[in-house]
């Protein structure tokens, strides 16, 4: 009986140790197929700068370190008491009032980054706050629905080396390019007016291409820009101040005497115009009427004309951030040509515009349009053909015509039966924010057929009094204003698209690897002390059996 007792406990611990054994090795197999989703959404420039992502995880991967496998070098990070801080990925980086948060499953987790440990199937999005007072409500999901960017894309063909894939269209007359013009804008006012207004592109686009707006429909608009500006009063961006007079000048509101602001007087004293878009955006908000800006304004018409030609690339182009050695985009260019184009007399602003001018015809494509992050898009020849055509210049000329192609040919392409604009080629729906800003394009090659000069310009409409136009735009730079350096920070306007708005394809992880462990160092330490055990404990009941 003894010795039975003695071959039971010896086949007991046998099978404890092959068990336990069995099951790290189970784990460890295991461990190999679990995987998270990474996506990264940036600004209304940036886009979706990684599409939704499948990617292996480790035992204890966390949120910031599943960031750091995939995104590495690229992720700009300050350490903290409080662990570590995102500042920017990509080259998007955090401003006075915006940076990146993250979100696990359409929830924001109570704790960082680097300490939320991931479950096999989590979906992590990493996003960009542009306004943390004003943080957008909506999913991932519905981030990704409305901005369409994460389909699989066609092949893209480099600039000035594509082959037109349809016949090459005749030359237009200017009798036809001012009827399909007039045509165009029919459509999308319709469709725009069908949809509702519900934005102030959509309403600057409206009133200035001729179609007509009741007088209804512009004083409930004017209501909802007082309730805008009595909410955020001393918390708009300069970007997004400027819009708001433009939109305030659209409905024949007073931007000098909304409720009880001077809106004109805070953009040019405004303490933080310090990004492209700020300069480009200040400068023609100013110029709608012509207001008159103090000579010791912060932010005269000097100071923002020099804080542009600052920042323009040696290739000739600009860009929201970046070296200025670096290769700029088109986006960005087509505005601040649209800025400048008043003070062409100017020696340095005429030689900066050239420049640009060139840029811009160096880099269409085969089709006469324009690439954004490698992709060629309807946005990004908008606002060429907006620019260009803010500036004098005809884009259907022949400087900006390939294969037969021009830039207003190719940005017609993009519109639908309904009078929308789809934003790229493969498209089959419209894209709300391109429909704006084909709109405003379209508008203002209408104003250059016709002389009207640009279509931010409401000088020639003005009733209000007190709106005393200057002649300080006429005037040579000769003084040197300060002009604060700029931060590499991001307060875009909703009528344009960065560059860095490309698309990815969406991948899955195809070489999955073991982790380094597929248990933690104190199971593994439990695992095998409790092995040497039963090793131990069976040597000494055949030892005593043997005797």
């Amino acid at each position: 009986m003894t010795k039975m007792k003695k071959w039971l406990l010896t086949s007991f611990m046998t099978v404890a140790l092959v068990v336990l054994s069995f099951a790290n090795t189970v784990h460890i197999t295991f461990a190999e197929g679990n995987t998270a989703t990474l996506a990264i959404v940036g600004d209304s420039q940036k886009g979706i700068m990684l599409c939704p992502k499948e990617v292996a995880i480790q035992d204890g991967e966390t949120a910031y370190s599943l960031l750091q496998k995939e995104m590495g070098n690229k992720v700009t990070a300050e350490n903290t008491k409080y662990g570590p801080y995102i500042k920017g990925i990509d080259g998007l980086m955090a401003g006075a009032t915006s940076g990146w948060t993250y979100e696990v499953n359409n929830q924001s987790p109570m704790v960082g980054a680097d300490s939320y440990k991931l479950k096999a199937g989590d979906v992590v999005a990493y996003r960009y706050v542009v306004d943390w007072n004003n943080m957008s409500q909506e999913t991932l999901q519905q981030v990704l629905d409305k901005l369409g960017t994460c389909k699989k894309q066609p092949d893209t063909e480099k600039p000035n080396t594509d082959k037109p894939d349809a016949p090459k269209p005749q030359e237009p007359t200017k009798v036809d390019v001012t009827k399909k013009v007039d045509e165009a804008i029919a459509k999308t006012a319709q469709k725009m007016m069908q949809d509702g207004i519900d934005g102030d592109w959509v309403m600057i686009g409206l009133t200035q291409s001729g179609q007509e707006v009741s007088k209804d429909v512009k004083s409930s608009y004017l209501q909802s820009l007082v309730e805008r500006v009595e909410e955020k009063e001393n918390k708009f961006s300069s970007t997004e101040l400027a819009r708001t007079i433009l939109a305030v000048t659209a409905v024949e509101g007073d931007p000098t005497n909304i409720a009880n602001n001077n809106l004109i007087s805070k953009l040019y004293n405004f303490e933080k115009t310090e990004s492209i878009t700020d300069y480009i955006f200040s400068l023609i908000a100013l110029d709608t009427k012509k207001y008159e800006v103090p000579a010791n304004a912060k932010w005269n018409r000097d100071a923002l004309i020099k804080g542009i030609l600052k920042l323009q690339h040696t290739d000739g182009s600009w860009a929201y951030i970046g070296e200025l050695e670096e290769p700029g985009n088109v986006d960005i260019t087509g505005m601040a040509l649209v800025a400048l184009a008043p003070y062409q007399e100017q020696a340095e602003v005429k030689q900066s515009l050239e420049k640009a001018k060139q840029y811009l015809a160096r880099v269409q494509t085969g089709k006469g349009g324009f690439l954004s992050g490698g992709v060629e898009n309807a946005n990004s020849v908008a606002q060429a053909v907006l620019g260009l055509a803010a500036a004098g210049i005809d884009p259907t000329s022949a400087t900006y015509t390939k294969n037969n192609y021009n830039a207003f040919q190719n940005l017609l392409s993009y519109q639908l039966e309904n009078g929308g604009f789809k934003w790229l080629p493969a498209d089959t729906e419209e894209n709300g924010m391109t429909t704006e800003q084909a709109m405003l394009a379209l508008v203002q090659y209408k104003n250059f057929l016709t002389g009207k000069g640009s279509v931010y310009d409401w000088t020639k409409t003005s009733t209000n009094e007190g709106n005393k136009p200057t002649d300080e735009s006429k005037q040579p730079i000769n003084e040197q204003p300060k002009v604060e350096e700029p931060q590499k920070k991001t307060n875009e306007p909703s009528a344009s698209n960065d560059e860095n708005q490309s698309v990815q394809k969406d991948t899955k992880v195809e070489n999955r690897y073991l982790p380094e462990t597929g248990m933690s160092g104190r199971d593994i330490a439990t695992s095998t002390a409790l092995g040497v055990l039963c090793m131990t404990g069976a040597y000494v009941l055949w030892r005593r059996k043997a005797a």
